[in-house]
């Protein structure tokens, strides 16, 4: 998931968007009940302290792309 998400914000110029923070749920099982994780990897884009978008086990940079959408720009 990683090397995929570097890829997607790379390949845009968007590594400097997007504060990445790993949890492992395993250490924090209060926060994958709460935030409902269900299987890894699950990507939360999390904007003015709420969850905006929800990505359950991306598996292409096309879908992860698609599902960053709103909040990349697009590199020059």
């Amino acid at each position: 998931m990683d090397g995929l998400l570097a890829t997607v914000l790379q390949g845009l110029r968007n590594h400097e968007t997007f504060l990445f923070q790993r949890v492992i749920v395993e250490d924090h099982s209060e926060l994958a009940e709460r935030f409902r994780v269900n299987g890894v990897p699950t990507l939360f884009v999390i904007e003015h302290n709420r969850v905006q978008a929800r990505i359950e086990h991306p598996c292409s940079r096309r879908e992860l792309e698609s599902a960053l959408q709103p909040w990349l720009r697009r590199g020059s």
